[in-house]
């Protein structure tokens, strides 16, 4: 079999992989979406989607750096130096590590200042919606730190990987919607402490793969002020897009 034939069979089997998860994934999160609104409630369910929508759209930083991130590290790939990859790799870890401060900072004063005083939520709600903010942030920060090893697997195009997360994801959601009738603290409480733990569990799944399978996953403490440069003005175009 030629190159262009394994290239052409790792193409078919990957979209048919994509097809599958993405087949799967939207179907069980519509089932999902009903559970989780007849256990929570039209309120707790309001309130989550209204906290949670505030920090979803921090995202589009996720998305941005998950782009540029997976460009560099492709680009390497196909030069199959391992000192620059492991080069490139730590400096993202850099950046994430930066932006998560950021966003931290960011989060704990203007986003909680915004959250407390300038949406419209009932007062036997508050503390409700600061933990639900509070957990939703940690999550946040967590899939922020993860986009190095997401990216080290989107680069070397292991999509089985990639389609397994995501439908253990959505399988631990639809049993934590499941579990939110049994809930013995406030539901939303729950519901967002679940999402935390789902949140988790599906970022170790990329950092144990990604530490295992890639000999480019070792983080060395360094500054290499070219490639954070290079790294950080792509990422932030990339950002600039998004946010228009």
């Amino acid at each position: 079999m030629t190159n262009a034939q394994k290239d052409n069979k790792r193409l078919a089997q990957n979209t048919i992989i994509l097809y599958v998860r993405m087949f799967l994934t939207v179907g069980l999160s519509l089932y999902i979406t009903r559970v989780v609104l007849k256990n929570l409630g039209v309120s707790q369910f309001g309130l989550y989607n209204l906290i949670g929508g505030f920090v979803s759209m921090f995202y589009i930083v996720t998305a941005s750096l998950s782009g540029a991130i997976t460009r560099f590290i492709t680009y390497e790939l196909g030069k199959n130096c391992i000192n620059k990859l492991i080069q490139v790799f730590s400096t993202s870890i850099n950046i994430q590590i930066l932006f998560s401060a950021i966003v931290l900072l960011l989060g704990e004063t203007i986003g909680l200042w915004f959250v407390n005083f300038q949406l419209n939520i009932e007062s036997e709600q508050i503390f409700a919606a600061n933990i639900v903010y509070q957990l939703s942030l940690i999550s946040f920060i967590i899939e922020l730190l993860g986009v190095p090893f997401y990216s080290l697997v989107i680069a070397h195009e292991k999509m089985k990987l990639f389609a397994f997360n995501a439908i253990l994801g959505v399988i631990l959601k639809l049993l934590l919607a499941l579990l939110l009738a049994y809930a013995c603290i406030d539901k939303i409480i729950f519901y967002a402490i679940g999402m935390l733990i789902v949140s988790i569990v599906t970022q170790l799944v990329y950092v144990l793969y990604s530490r295992k399978k890639f000999v480019e996953c070792k983080y060395r403490y360094s500054f290499e002020k070219n490639i954070f440069k290079k790294m950080f003005s792509f990422g932030g175009w990339n950002l600039l897009t998004s946010v228009t």
